[in-house]
């Protein structure tokens, strides 16, 4: 790890160790840039995992909501966001990371320790998430369909794709949420795709042996 690395970690340890104090919109846009650096240093093979399956990382405030704009309260989340699906209204595979069991990290109340602890759970919880992108590539390749087609089951209510994936029962209070996913849920919908992608391969290896065998018997008929 690097000298301001290490300087990093050292000061958010102390942070932690101190109880939660409101910042400045300076010192808290410091704090967060420090994390991000820290982030993308620490977990950057990671990182390149996700960008083959054409999905990034992102950090950002997310509102909660009685909120109209961003303010001390606003909760820090980290997002896996879809490249392939980037419309609108259909956001494909872009899921946000909640964890409910723990406090939230508020942008206002923000320190390096708070930080790392939520991106650490993160990045644990990580490899489900990513097994959907890759079930998605299984699946899309098996069947021709496009990337918004083959995720139709993770739409919202209302045709919504806003996603989150949560590690408790609790759902929180966020005003851009129309879609809750545990882990578990996340696990099967990603075997349903693997399952989807397995019998589109086996329709298609029979439909190849079917023309197969019928040009086979065209040929022996043919005078």
């Amino acid at each position: 790890m690097s000298k301001t690395l290490n300087s990093l970690a050292s000061t958010g340890a102390k942070t932690g160790a101190k109880p939660a104090v409101k910042r400045s919109t300076q010192e808290s846009l410091a704090i967060l840039q420090q994390c991000c650096k820290w982030l993308h240093f620490t977990y950057s093979g990671e990182i390149a995992e996700l960008a083959k399956l054409h999905a990034g990382l992102r950090v950002g405030a997310v509102l909660i909501e009685d909120q109209e704009a961003i303010d001390s309260r606003s909760q820090i989340a980290l997002t896996v966001q879809d490249r392939l699906v980037t419309d609108d209204i259909i956001c494909g595979l872009t899921l946000t990371f909640m964890d409910v069991s723990h406090p939230p990290v508020q942008f206002g109340y923000i320190s390096f320790a708070s930080f790392t602890d939520m991106a650490r759970r993160f990045f644990k919880d990580l490899p489900t998430v990513k097994s959907i992108y890759q079930a998605r590539s299984e699946f899309v390749a098996a069947t021709g369909l496009r990337p918004a087609q083959a995720l139709s089951g993770l739409h919202g209510p209302e045709g919504d794709g806003a996603c989150d994936w949560f590690r408790d029962s609790n759902r929180p209070k966020l005003e851009h949420v129309t879609s809750y996913y545990s882990l578990p849920q996340l696990a099967v919908l990603a075997q349903s795709y693997r399952q989807l992608a397995k019998a589109a391969v086996e329709e298609g290896t029979t439909q190849a042996h079917t023309r197969q065998d019928s040009a086979q018997e065209t040929a022996v008929e043919a005078p």
